[in-house]
C-alpha cells in the first residue's frame, strides 16, 4: 500500500502543487488565502469555514458539497440581516471592459421605485428598498412567507445580488450571469428554480430612434420557483407593468402561478417586436416598388434606406431567433417532472406554444422581408449598373458621329488647303470660273460619297 502511494504521489506531482497555488498560507500560518475570493479568515475548521464563506465566491472557486437543505425555503435570517444591512450602492455596480451598457448610469432613472412586489392577495406594492415592501399590518419578512408573489428588481448592486442569492438559494451560476448580463437567451434548469434569460429591446424615452431600437437589447431574467418569481433587469421596461395590467384585466378568470407569470412577461416580449416587424415589411414593401418607379434624380436617399432597413430586419432576427428554443424549454421544463411549477388543470404548454407560434411567424415574415431587401438591393445596382452603361454608349455614339464627319472633312480641308497656298497653283492663269467651280463639285461629290458610305456602314 505504502509503495502504492509513493507510485501515484510520483506520478501526479502536480496534485500538491494545485493545492498550494490555490490555498497559500503566510509564514506565521495565521492567515488563509484564498485567491479566487481574495478572503482572508482565521483558521478554522472546514466545516466553519464553508458556512463563513459567501455562498457564491465559494461555490465557483470550490465547488464543494454542502449539508442537504431545503432550497425550495426563502432564508429568513439572510433576508433580516439584508433588510437591516443590506443599501443600494449604485457605485459597486462593476462593468466589464469587453460588455459596456449604453446606459451605466443610475441617475438616468433613479426616480422609478426599483422594487416591485406582487401578490394575489395583497396586490401590488412599489418601493425604492426591497425594506420599504411592507404594509400597515404586514412586515416585508410575512409577505415572502406568504408565497405565490413575483419580485421585480431593477438593477440591483452586486452586493443586493449576493443577498438575494443567499435569501432566495439562486445558483452562483446563475448570479454569474445577471451580474455579467449575459446576452445569451437560454432555459436552464436548477433543483429548486428554473432560470430564463430573454432579450427584448429597448424602449426607453432617451431613445426613440427607429434604428437604434434593435441595438440597445435588453435582458429579462426570471427566476421561477416553485411559489414564487424574481425578475431582474438593469433597465426600466414597459413588460412589468403591461404583465400588471393584464393581470388586473384577468385576475377574475385565471389563477396566477409563476409559470403564468413568466408566460406573460415572455409573451408581452414578442408582441412588442409585432409592430416592429408589421413597419418593416411596409417598408421593404415600398422599397421594392420605389426601385423601378423613382427617377434617377429621385433615387439619392434610395441606399441609404435599402441599408437601415436591413440593418433593422437583421437586428430582429438577432433577438427572435434564439427566443423560439427558449420557450421550447420552458415548454419542456413546465411539462416535464423537473419542474413542479405547473399545477393540475394548467394549459401552460398551450399558451407557451402560442407565443412559440408567433416567434415562428415573425422569423418567416422577417426572413421573407430581408429576400425582399435583398432583390431590391440586387436590382437597384443593376439599374445604376444600366444607366450607366447606356450613358456610356450615348456618350459613344455621339463622338462615333463626330468622328464620321471629320472623316468626310479632312480630305476636303487638304484641297483646299492645298489651293488656298501661296505658290503657283493649277488655274492660277486661269480667266474663268472653270476650275472653281470644278474644286466645287468635286468637294461636294467628296462630301456626298462620304455621306453615303457612313449610312450604309450605319455609324450615322
Amino acid at each position: 500500500m505504502d509503495r502504492h502511494s509513493d507510485h501515484e504521489e510520483r506520478a501526479n506531482p502536480q496534485s500538491t502543487d494545485a493545492v498550494s497555488t490555490i490555498l497559500s498560507i503566510d509564514e506565521d500560518n495565521t492567515a488563509l488565502h484564498d485567491p479566487c475570493s481574495e478572503l482572508f479568515v482565521e483558521p478554522e475548521p472546514l466545516a466553519q469555514l464553508e458556512g463563513s464563506l459567501p455562498k457564491a465566491e465559494e461555490d465557483v472557486c470550490f465547488p464543494s458539497v454542502t449539508p442537504s437543505q431545503n432550497t425550495n425555503e426563502i432564508e429568513y435570517k439572510a433576508l433580516s440581516d439584508f433588510l437591516d444591512h443590506g443599501r443600494f450602492e449604485p457605485h459597486q455596480r462593476k462593468l466589464s471592459s469587453s460588455r459596456k451598457r449604453s446606459i451605466s448610469d443610475y441617475s438616468l432613472y433613479n426616480e422609478e421605485p426599483r422594487f416591485t412586489f406582487f401578490s394575489s392577495k395583497i396586490g401590488t406594492l412599489k418601493a425604492y428598498n426591497m425594506s420599504e415592501i411592507a404594509t400597515e399590518k404586514t412586515s416585508t419578512e410575512d409577505l415572502l412567507r406568504g408565497g405565490d408573489f413575483w419580485l421585480d428588481i431593477l438593477s440591483p448592486s452586486d452586493s443586493e445580488l449576493k443577498w438575494l442569492s443567499k435569501i432566495f438559494h439562486i445558483h452562483p451560476l446563475t448570479a454569474e450571469d445577471i451580474q455579467a448580463e449575459e446576452t445569451r437567451e437560454k432555459c436552464e434548469s436548477f433543483k429548486n428554480y428554473y432560470f430564463v434569460n430573454f432579450q427584448t429591446f429597448d424602449t426607453y424615452e432617451q431613445f426613440n430612434m427607429a434604428e437604434a431600437y434593435v441595438e440597445n437589447s435588453v435582458s429579462l431574467f426570471n427566476i421561477i420557483r416553485k411559489d414564487s418569481i424574481i425578475s431582474i433587469h438593469y433597465r426600466p421596461t414597459p413588460h412589468l407593468q403591461n404583465v400588471l395590467n393584464r393581470i388586473e384585466h384577468l385576475k377574475d378568470y385565471i389563477h396566477v402561478t409563476p409559470d403564468w407569470i413568466n408566460y406573460a412577461l415572455m409573451d408581452s416580449v414578442v408582441d412588442a417586436l409585432i409592430p416592429l416587424v408589421e413597419n418593416l415589411e411596409m417598408e421593404s414593401d415600398s422599397i421594392d416598388e420605389l426601385v423601378f418607379i423613382l427617377k434617377e434624380s429621385e433615387q439619392s436617399h434610395l441606399l441609404r434606406r435599402i441599408g437601415n432597413a436591413r440593418k433593422a430586419i437583421s437586428g430582429v432576427l438577432r433577438l427572435l431567433k434564439p427566443k423560439g428554443d427558449v420557450v421550447k424549454g420552458v415548454i419542456k421544463r413546465t411539462g416535464s417532472t423537473l419542474s413542479e411549477h405547473a399545477k393540475q388543470g394548467d394549459d401552460m404548454s398551450l399558451y407557451l406554444g402560442d407565443v412559440q407560434d408567433h416567434i415562428l411567424t415573425m422569423v418567416q415574415n422577417a426572413s421573407h422581408f430581408e429576400k425582399i431587401l435583398s432583390r431590391a438591393h440586387s436590382n437597384y445596382l443593376t439599374q445604376i449598373s444600366i444607366e450607366i452603361t447606356q450613358s456610356s454608349n450615348r456618350t459613344n455614339d455621339v463622338v462615333a458621329k463626330l468622328t464620321a464627319v471629320a472623316s468626310i472633312i479632312v480630305p476636303m480641308n487638304i484641297i483646299t488647303g492645298l489651293w488656298g497656298m501661296n505658290v503657283h497653283v493649277p488655274g492660277q492663269d486661269a480667266t474663268s470660273l472653270s476650275w472653281f467651280y470644278g474644286l466645287v463639285g468635286f468637294l461636294v461629290f467628296t462630301f456626298i460619297c462620304g455621306v453615303a458610305i457612313m449610312i450604309k456602314h450605319r455609324i450615322m
